[in-house]
């Protein structure tokens, strides 16, 4: 039997079509990761915590793959030259870990704390590790990242 080496990709959606490319895409059988937030009481209010993006699972060396780029919903397969740019598993793991079966991220998780350390997944930043020194009332956080001060959106860093 042969093993499958399944990694996990970022698609970019057509603007406001996450749900649609979701959808295409699992009925296409692929394994389909779309985090979000619930910004009301009502289940049915989720926005996507990367608008215009989601997460993909396959293995590269299955032609099957290359299905995704034509896909109702779908702008294209973010890659790096000709092939699709891997996103590291322990990124995966950390926001499926902090979902539930549905993909919503659970509130308790989005209470940061000072001096929790961070990792900043948006921006000029991206990928830096740093920790929470000041909380303001709009969700914007302070972070110390290499001895700098900056001021980030709480939806542009993780916990790590």
């Amino acid at each position: 039997m042969e093993k499958v080496n399944k990694d996990w990709f970022v698609v970019m959606t057509k603007p406001k079509q996450e749900q649609l490319a979701r959808k295409n895409l699992l009925n296409q059988r692929f394994e389909v990761f779309l985090p979000q937030l619930n910004y009301s009481d009502i289940n049915s209010n989720f926005i996507p915590l990367f608008p215009g993006y989601l997460f993909v699972s396959f293995d590269i060396f299955s032609p099957h793959w290359l299905k995704i780029g034509n896909t109702r919903g779908v702008k294209k397969l973010l890659s790096s030259n000709v092939n699709p740019s891997k996103v590291d598993k322990k990124i995966i793991n950390i926001l499926l870990k902090s979902t539930n079966s549905f993909g919503v991220i659970s509130e308790s998780y989005l209470n940061y704390k000072l001096n929790q350390s961070i990792k900043v997944i948006n921006g000029p930043f991206k990928n830096m590790l740093g920790k929470i020194t000041s909380l303001e009332n709009n969700a914007r956080i302070k972070i110390l990242l290499d001895n700098i001060v900056i001021n980030l959106e709480n939806k542009d860093i993780l916990p790590v």
